[in-house]
């Protein structure tokens, strides 16, 4: 075996005179007494000192007490350990904090006890202070990813956490740190989901670059969230790619709200094109309607009286299914408002529902359970008990038809901001996002032509909305089930449009009627409607035509159409209650539906609504219950 060349007492002199490290030789003269025997011109250079300030000194002599203590305690550690010994020591040298790692080596004579220490010292201060200032970047950092709004998350290439900010672990439910080391798509990642999460996770490592995604992550208590990630390649200081590092935005509550708003469009849009055809239609059944009762009021014969009867039970069939086609949204509330206790009215649409969700159910082996959970004392709010009982019934079936064999639903009432809250849940199928858009359209439904038209929750979004409240889909996915919201006003003060007392009368008395519609069969049967109920009056074709009439004549009432060209029949309704001289009142009559306002108010000028197809009987009791004309 070769020998490695020894050094000879010059090269070794020569090192030790010339290395920048520090090099000093301290005589061991007993438990804790030591002296310096011998310092290298490093040393003295470094510190300052000359030879006979620190040569043949005490330690005590050389250093500050608590220093010297320090110091003293490390010495003894080489010693005891003999050994090579390390330690770090902050000093002041020539007045600026030095740090210095020292290495000591101890001497050991033929008697067994230490002799000598030889110590070797090297200024490590510019490291010192890099690692000080990476240790405060890294706690800078730290802090950020605390106090940040965003869920950041760190994955290795295995997909495994290294790294979960607080924000990260408050949203997923988990205590801090217990994810780290866990397999993120395994634990977060809902399940059918995986698959597809796992491949775009290893495209990104594959191709060294990471796009935007949304996706879905699990809670610990099963919820869903949608979160919106900006990602990036995490790389090491040789360019390997270690993992991702990704930065989450919740914005399920976003995407819930975007959702409603585009089904409340659909439905607007929908509503829009039922009024076309209901306005058309009603136009229609007026004719029908109107000459059916004519020729009743001049039959003499029983058994054409009962055909005329049969025709006209139909004709109002057909007007009053238009009427729930649009909704009751266009049907004034205040006649059949009343206070009503929210949870009267669940308990009353569990008991309609019983025979669904029991009965039914159990004849076709499905185990349903339905559990109320109701506030105390219940919320009071003010509408029609029958019309909220419906969209009660309505959404109840509805979670009923999303379960399977075996589930539960849930019926809550609360009291919320001024509202009260009713809440459906249930564990069925859930809804895909596009089917949760469009729930409240009408026509819509998954269950087929077979099992249904698609009108129940229109139907019951037409009533809440004309409760001036809301309904929505508060949460839902595939799988997880479904829960439905409704907000009504809490009950009070009266409407605003509410009629004042006193100023209807009812003075019966015949008096000469104006009858504004453009369309010329009405026209024609307006005659005849006029001579019927003992009215004297006349018939024209626009607006203009009749304020012109106006001028020269004192008429009882002005019955109007609403939909004509030029002006409108809500614009003559406004010149005639500005105008001096007689304002008799307005009836408006409309193939839209009753109400021809968005609050459900009279429009200005509009003392009454009539809604086509109208009746004699009808059109009798408005002009009995007439206010006197204005001005005269």
């Amino acid at each position: 075996m070769d020998k490695r060349p020894e050094l000879t007492r010059e090269q070794l002199q020569l090192i030790y005179d010339n290395t920048s490290d520090l090099v000093f030789l301290i005589a061991v003269e007993g438990p804790d007494r030591y002296r310096v025997e011998h310092v290298n011109p490093a040393y003295l250079a470094r510190t300052g000192l000359g030879a006979e300030e620190i040569v043949g000194r005490r330690l005590e002599e050389v250093l500050a007490p608590e220093e010297a203590d320090y110091v003293r305690d490390q010495y003894g550690r080489a010693i005891d350990g003999r050994r090579p010994y390390a330690y770090e020591t902050r000093v002041p040298l020539r007045g600026d904090a030095t740090y210095l790692d020292t290495t000591l080596v101890p001497v050991f004579g033929d008697d067994g006890a230490c002799s000598h220490l030889i110590g070797v010292s090297r200024d490590v201060t510019g490291n010192k202070r890099e690692r000080q200032a990476l240790a405060q970047e890294k706690r800078r950092a730290e802090n950020y990813l605390d106090i940040a709004e965003a869920l950041i998350v760190a994955l290795d290439t295995d997909m495994r956490i290294t790294m979960l900010n607080r924000k990260g672990y408050g949203l997923l439910g988990y205590p801090e740190g217990s994810l780290t080391g866990h397999n993120w798509c395994e634990v977060c990642i809902t399940p059918e989901k995986r698959s597809a999460f796992e491949r775009g996770f290893r495209s990104f490592i594959e191709r060294g670059e990471a796009d935007r995604n949304i996706n879905y992550v699990l809670t610990r208590s099963g919820e869903r969230r949608l979160i919106s990630w900006a990602n990036a390649i995490i790389r090491d200081e040789n360019g390997r790619i270690t993992g991702l590092l990704s930065s989450g935005e919740d914005i399920s509550d976003r995407k819930r709200a975007e959702q409603a708003l585009i089904a409340s469009q659909r439905v607007l849009a929908a509503d829009e094109v039922v009024s076309g055809v209901a306005h058309d239609f009603n136009n229609a059944l007026q004719g029908v309607l109107g000459n059916i009762e004519l020729a009743l009021a001049h039959s003499d014969t029983e058994r054409f009286r009962e055909h005329l009867h049969s025709a006209a039970k139909l004709a109002d069939d057909a007007a009053r299914r238009l009427r729930s086609l649009r909704g009751p949204s266009n049907a004034r509330q205040d006649e059949s408002a009343e206070r009503l206790e929210v949870n009267e009215i669940v308990e009353d649409a569990i008991a309609q529902t019983r025979p669904l969700w029991k009965d039914e159910a159990q004849r076709h082996g499905r185990s349903i359970s339905l559990t109320p959970r109701l506030a105390q004392p219940s919320p009071v709010v003010e509408g029609n008990r029958s019309e909220l009982r419906t969209v009660l019934y309505n959404v109840i079936k509805n979670a009923i038809e999303a379960i399977g064999e075996l589930g539960e639903i849930l019926v809550a009432s609360e009291q919320e901001d001024g509202h009260a809250v009713i809440t459906v849940r249930d564990d069925g199928v859930g809804m895909d996002s596009r089917t949760s858009t469009r729930v409240f359209q009408p026509f819509f439904s998954t269950k087929g032509l077979e099992a249904g038209r698609g009108l129940g929750m229109s139907a019951a979004h037409s009533i809440v909305r004309a409760h001036r409240g809301d309904i929505l889909v508060r949460e839902t996915s595939p799988g997880q089930g479904t829960v439905i919201e409704i907000r009504l006003p809490l009950a009070g003060a009266a409407r605003a449009d509410a009629a004042p007392p006193g100023t209807r009368n009812r003075t019966g008395a015949p008096g000469r009627i104006l009858w504004v519609d453009d369309d010329a069969d009405i026209r024609a049967l307006a005659e005849s409607y006029l001579g019927a109920i003992g009215h004297e009056g006349d018939v024209v074709d626009s607006g203009q035509h009749a304020l012109a009439m106006l001028d020269g004549n004192d008429y009882a009432a002005v019955i109007t159409d609403v939909g004509m060209p030029g002006m409108s029949g809500l614009d003559l309704a406004r010149h005639i209650a500005v105008r001096p001289g007689p304002r008799p009142p307005v009836i408006a009559v409309t193939g839209w539906g009753d109400a021809i306002s968005e609050d459900g108010r009279l429009p200005e000028g509009v003392a009454a609504v009539m809604s086509k197809p109208v009746r004699l009987q009808q059109i009798r009791e408005i002009l009995d219950d007439l206010p006197d004309p204005e001005g005269a």
